[in-house]
């Protein structure tokens, strides 16, 4: 009896020390992308999203990114643009896919580069998401025949929060 009292008295102690020491939380990355892919940043930002997990932010170095393929945000980041990084996109079809709730999409200037086809520039595919201090452009001029978009949306969306962009030229 006295080793069975013994075994649930440290169980009980064991249990109690669980509950009273705090919970270890896990603190949320910063990756960086530079257009060198130098000092352990990342090159491009699909790289940096691949190894990102939800939660953390993403800043992308002054510099010239060209995304020649799209660019799609699947995971609640945060992409921030430090000293406005350019985004050149050209051709058809969208370029920053935002598909996952929660995801940002801050500071950076988008210049669509050429007058090719009809462009989406930004898909936005999901609730609460933040694209903000943007500046996005093209080369359209009055009389072309294909006319870009800078945000296309799907319906039904809520939480958006579209603030402080400038658009032009598309």
């Amino acid at each position: 009896m006295k080793k069975l009292f013994s075994r649930l008295s440290v169980l009980l102690l064991a249990a109690m020390l669980m509950v009273a020491l705090p919970a270890q939380s896990v603190s949320a990355a910063t990756l960086c992308v530079n257009t060198g892919g130098t000092d352990g940043c990342y090159a491009t930002i699909d790289a940096a999203l691949a190894a990102a997990v939800n939660g953390d932010t993403i800043e992308v170095q002054p510099g010239t990114y060209v995304l020649a393929a799209p660019v799609t945000i699947n995971k609640d980041v945060t992409i921030t643009g430090i000293d406005h990084p350019v985004l050149q996109v050209s051709g058809t079809g969208e370029r920053i896919i935002m598909t996952t709730a929660g995801a940002t999409l801050d500071g950076f200037y988008i210049e669509k580069t050429d007058t090719t086809g009809v462009q989406n520039i930004i898909y936005v595919g999901a609730n609460d998401l933040t694209i903000q201090n943007n500046k996005i452009w093209g080369q359209y001029v009055i009389g072309d025949p294909d006319v870009s978009r800078a945000m296309v949306f799907t319906g039904g969306l809520s939480g958006l929060s579209i603030n402080h962009n400038e658009i032009y030229d598309l």
